[in-house]
């Protein structure tokens, strides 16, 4: 089974860094996401979850630790999902991968519910990981 990981900041109380996903190329089909990715094989999720906030934000997690774990289908294939919560100087802060990641925001759960999200950060406010 695939695994991906995504990374939850909270760069301001109460606020979480979500990035603008490019979607098939279509700008239509973008969608608000954490900052993660697919753990590589034999690759340990915390050290993907780690690897992929600095590959994408720039940012080095201070502090890292498993908040959930789940099982999601996407295009008809299962994936295990792990989610970090984690802490970093948000100053350090910038997109990496332009051709990824289009946008980001600082946002709060009732302000993610108002935009396309992905099933990841669903996930997460459907089980009130978010204040």
């Amino acid at each position: 089974m695939k695994q991906f990981v995504r990374v939850i900041i909270e760069a301001v109380p109460n606020k979480y860094l979500l990035m603008r996903e490019v979607r098939d190329n279509f700008r239509e089909n973008d969608v608000w996401n954490f900052p993660g990715g697919t753990v590589e094989p034999n690759e340990d999720p915390s050290v993907t979850a780690a690897r992929e906030l600095t590959e994408e934000t720039n940012l080095n997690a201070c502090e890292i630790g498993l908040i959930l774990e789940a099982e999601l289908t996407f295009s008809g294939e299962m994936w295990r999902g792990h989610w970090y919560a984690a802490s970093a100087d948000f100053s350090e802060f910038k997109i990496m991968e332009p051709n990824k990641c289009i946008e980001y925001a600082v946002l709060s759960a009732d302000e993610m519910r108002t935009k396309n999200i992905s099933s990841a950060v669903q996930i997460v406010l459907d089980n009130g990981l978010l204040v």
